[in-house]
């Protein structure tokens, strides 16, 4: 008679359950250590005969996924799907399970969802939020109210960050808020902070120009064409895919001079010089530009 496919399913489900049961330990006690890059993975896997001998059965880590680049604490996470570079490899990773395997322990992971690092440049998640808004792929994965109620009705759909060291109309007078572009992609910069600028409204930067070379202007208007950044996750693949091939389009066309020229020209004209008001109408392209990335 043939096995039923089912029920073997289900014995073999059972038997591991029970196995899990009884291989199950729970803490007795812990021992606490703070990974960063002076003290890594193998740092911890040097103690473990010692905590052993101390009578400790579990090691208690403090996060050691991808964080903020020099990161002492491990919290402001970047990348939830890999280990932090900055404590060692995979294979010294692997040699601490080991090492605790071997000395009857086990260990415990000390992790806080809601932690994120979104204080650099380095979160690729929230980059894309800042980007695409409630159309990023990730816009779920934070806590934001995009339709919070606000005294100025066009902060619906973004997201209001405290990042400016005084000021708005001070920080741009002073020439603190400059336009930028590397690698297909327009950014406000403020000091070390760069913002993404949803690509929509890259057409606004050029405005003011009309004598543009053809392929960036057909560029641009495919840029207007993209699906609003409010229209939430409905647009989010349709947008994501557009908007890769716009970047890779406007890299591959800002090597050609005519091109490179308009663009550098464009960023000399929006950023001024600090102190000089003249070209505030134009820098208030860039007004709207930095209120979409926020």
């Amino acid at each position: 008679m043939t096995p039923d496919p089912s029920g073997l399913a289900a014995d073999l489900l059972k038997d591991a359950v029970e196995r899990i049961r009884q291989n199950r330990r729970f803490p007795e006690s812990t021992y606490r250590v703070q990974f960063h890059d002076g003290f890594t993975f193998r740092d911890a896997a040097a103690i473990v005969p010692y905590l052993a001998e101390l009578g400790v059965t579990h090691l208690y880590a403090s996060p050691y996924l991808r964080a903020t680049p020099g990161s002492m604490h491990g919290y402001d996470v970047i990348d939830h799907g890999r280990l932090n570079p900055e404590l060692g490899t995979q294979e010294d990773f692997d040699s601490l399970l080991a090492a605790l395997r071997d000395h009857g322990m086990s260990h415990i992971l000390d992790i806080v969802p809601n932690h994120m690092g979104v204080g650099t440049n380095d979160n690729p998640w929230w980059n894309d939020v800042l980007e695409n808004g409630p159309a990023s792929r990730y816009a779920s994965y934070f806590d934001i109210n995009w339709n919070a109620a606000s005294p100025q009705s066009d902060h619906a759909g973004r997201v209001l960050l405290p990042c400016l060291g005084s000021i708005y109309g001070e920080v741009l007078e002073k020439g603190e808020l400059k336009l930028g572009f590397n690698h297909g992609v327009f950014h406000v910069a403020y000091y070390e902070r760069r913002f993404p600028i949803s690509p929509k409204t890259y057409g606004l930067i050029f405005s003011d120009q009309t004598d543009l070379p053809a392929p960036l202007q057909a560029l641009l208007q495919e840029c207007d064409r993209l699906p609003d950044r409010c229209e939430g996750a409905s647009a989010a693949g349709e947008r994501h895919e557009a908007i890769r091939t716009i970047k890779q389009r406007l890299q591959s066309l800002s090597e050609e001079h005519t091109v490179r020229a308009a663009i550098n020209n464009e960023l000399r004209l929006i950023d001024g010089q600090p102190g000089d008001v003249s070209r505030a109408d134009i820098g208030w392209v860039g007004h709207d530009q930095i209120k979409s990335t926020r």
